[in-house]
């Protein structure tokens, strides 16, 4: 120990004692890095945001009840996936008759796992802010020439997320919305100002008790009622529906 620092010592007074010359620093000098950002687009390929657990996709493939858009050239402002109903079997009745959809039902590396009525929808545009996000009930409960008139369809307990990282700030999420013949109704909206609503946004209505109070709403928030006066008179049969999901590039106020 005392060899090593009588070196140092030494090596610091030969230092110290002689004389230092350094290089005077030349003038600094810039480049530039360029890069041009133009609009993305939506692709179903990218998957489904689970809402419950942002960082997982949720398998579609599983998910009959899951709609992803066919359309394989999106734009930058799009849905890429809407629910399916599934409203099990009724009864005539002389009364008022409802229904809840059935939830999503999967398993994973966790166990089996539910879902509420999944959509999801983006908006990658780099030039506008803001857009509404629609619902319709397009044609009526029909089966040949059998309606099921006055049928409704409501929505509520929506849970919504984006995925992970993501920086745009989170839509407005109307909680509870019905659905009659012919009325376009709002879903969500997002205002005209930087990064609302921007990214992938995924919402299902009901979700399970691993998230918000703990109670599983995924098989009680999407409700089919059908009329007394329809009710007591409706043929037998597998009817259907048609909603149409839609988002336009108005802001929401």
């Amino acid at each position: 120990m005392k060899a090593k620092s009588l070196c140092a010592v030494a090596l610091a007074t030969l230092f110290l004692g002689g004389s230092v010359v350094s290089a005077a620093p030349m003038d600094p000098m810039d480049t530039n890095g360029t890069v041009k950002v133009e609009n993305g687009k939506i692709d179903t390929e990218d998957g489904l945001t689970d809402p419950e657990d942002p960082d997982k996709k949720l398998p579609v493939d599983e998910l009959p009840d899951v709609i992803e858009n066919p359309n394989t050239d999106m734009g930058p402002l799009e849905i890429s996936h809407a629910p399916g109903l599934s409203f099990g079997t009724v009864k005539t009745a002389t009364k008022e008759v409802t229904a809840f959809a059935a939830a999503n039902s999967y398993t994973d590396a966790d166990g089996a796992q539910k879902r509420g009525a999944l959509l999801q929808f983006g908006d990658l545009r780099t030039d506008a802010n803001g857009y509404t996000v629609s619902a319709q009930l397009k044609t009526q409960f029909t089966q040949g020439t059998n309606v099921l008139n006055g049928s409704t369809i409501s929505f509520a307990n929506p849970w919504s997320n984006t995925a992970t990282g993501a920086t745009g700030t989170t839509p407005d999420f109307v909680s509870n919305f019905e659905l009659s013949l012919g009325e376009t109704k709002p879903v969500a909206t997002a205002k005209n100002l930087d990064k609302a609503g921007k990214g992938m946004w995924a919402v299902e209505y009901g979700s399970s008790d691993q998230v918000g109070d703990m109670t599983d709403t995924t098989d009680s928030s999407v409700q089919l009622a059908i009329p007394a006066n329809t009710a007591s008179s409706m043929a037998g049969g597998d009817y259907v529906a048609v909603i149409e999901w839609s988002i336009s590039n108005v802001p929401g106020v």
